[in-house]
């Protein structure tokens, strides 16, 4: 086994600025496991421009970028026929750039690559990238669980023809994801809950859980030193599960809270809102920001953070963030799941929108109940969720790979 191994990782757009869920949980593990890996970064790149890349410079060997540029309908055309000649599932082939792919293949070759990690199930076909004569092994990891999480976007659609799409792709993705991960050496996901999902599918010894996290280093509890009744909804605000749960703390939720509290007020804070987002701003009732450069005078202004969340997948890191802020979070069951809390101990959940509402509003006129959960539930990230605990199972993943691997090569040298 190499006493440095060499990782070569392939994500979907830039993980820095860490500035979403995605990007923050990239960031953080690759900072991380640089230290005891050598690692080389292929990003496909989905900003408008590039950012400025010299903070990945400073831990990765080489960070390639290729832009997800638009394409023809010939183009478009041509890339599936490649796709689908060179074995990959057509759901993937909208993400495949060969221009990237030569470029994975080189580093391959050139730098000796021991494991190629492939973030998200829609860049499979990266996989195909990977040379003949390589001993590379492989890893997919799965932010989420996409068949599930298209198919509870789908149950959130009130037009027909965007709910037949997004189960369309809820069957195309699962297709994709169960015959993908069983073809990977070793699957990575963010929850126990989706590793069962997973279970039915791919043999329980080639996944494994490595957590979304916060780092509680850099993020301390904030004084509440502002005594309005604020509350904030903060994430990427164009992501479908995101809109939709905006638009249902609006009209269903706010109106009991503003019953009970009529300075009550939600900021919402995020990338990409939506013009149906931006029009709920007309009341005196809702602030929508749009994106911020720093999240914590938000945080710092708030009394409860709200995650009204009723479709999506993987886990939240908008809840783990709030709650190393030090603010008392109401959910739903799903917009918690996937993490280790306790209903009244670490959160409060109301899966209605009557005991959403209540929630909040006992925390906003019960200090000392906001006060303990935010107590508890600073603690449990620091002692389950914190980065630095998480990035070790990653690496164990990669020497468990790197043994196997070894292993297999010296039983086919001994043949």
């Amino acid at each position: 086994m190499p006493e440095r191994l060499k990782v070569l990782v392939v994500t979907y757009g830039t993980p820095y600025p860490p500035n979403s869920g995605v990007k923050i949980r990239d960031f953080n593990l690759l900072r991380r496991i640089s230290r005891s890996v050598t690692l080389f970064l292929c990003v496909l790149a989905t900003e408008g421009s590039i950012p400025d890349l010299s903070e990945l410079r400073t831990f990765c060997a080489k960070v390639i970028v290729v832009p997800a540029t638009s394409r023809t309908p010939f183009q478009i055309f041509t890339n599936s026929i490649r796709c689908w000649t060179a074995g990959c599932r057509l759901a993937a082939h909208q993400f495949f750039y060969p221009e990237l792919a030569r470029q994975i293949r080189s580093i391959i070759s050139e730098d000796g690559i021991d494991i190629l990690q492939i973030e998200h199930s829609f860049l499979v076909a990266y996989r195909t990238a990977i040379p003949a004569n390589s001993r590379c092994r492989t890893i997919l990891s799965l932010h989420n669980v996409g068949s599930r999480q298209y198919l509870r976007i789908a149950n959130t659609q009130s037009a027909p023809l965007a709910t037949i799409s997004y189960r369309l792709k809820s069957f195309l993705i699962n297709r994709m994801e169960t015959a993908n991960a069983a073809e990977f050496d070793h699957c990575i996901v963010v929850s126990a809950e989706e590793a069962r999902l997973l279970g039915a599918s791919v043999p329980e010894d080639k996944f494994s859980v490595v957590e979304n996290g916060v780092d509680c280093a850099d993020i301390r509890p904030l004084a509440q030193t502002v005594f309005g009744n604020d509350l904030l909804f903060i994430g990427v605000i164009g992501y479908p599960p995101n809109t939709d749960a905006v638009l249902y703390f609006c009209k269903a939720i706010l109106p009991l809270i503003r019953r009970a509290i009529p300075d009550a007020r939600l900021l919402v804070v995020g990338h990409a809102p939506p013009a149906e987002v931006r029009m709920l701003a007309s009341s005196e009732a809702i602030i929508v920001t749009g994106a911020v450069e720093d999240p914590v005078p938000y945080y710092r202004r708030c009394r409860v953070c709200v995650a009204p969340l009723r479709a999506g997948g993987g886990t939240r890191l908008k809840i783990l963030e709030a709650m190393a802020f030090g603010r008392p979070v109401v959910t739903t069951s799903l917009g918690c799941e996937g993490i280790e809390v306790v209903n009244g101990e670490h959160l409060l959940i109301g899966d209605t929108a009557e005991a959403f509402a209540e929630n909040v509003i006992r925390l906003l006129r019960h200090p000392e109940l906001s006060e303990k959960i935010v107590g508890a539930a600073r603690q449990m990230v620091e002692q389950s969720y914190d980065w630095s605990l998480i990035a070790p199972k990653l690496l164990q993943v990669y020497r468990g790979l790197a043994v196997r691997g070894q292993s297999s090569n010296n039983d086919a040298a001994a043949r």
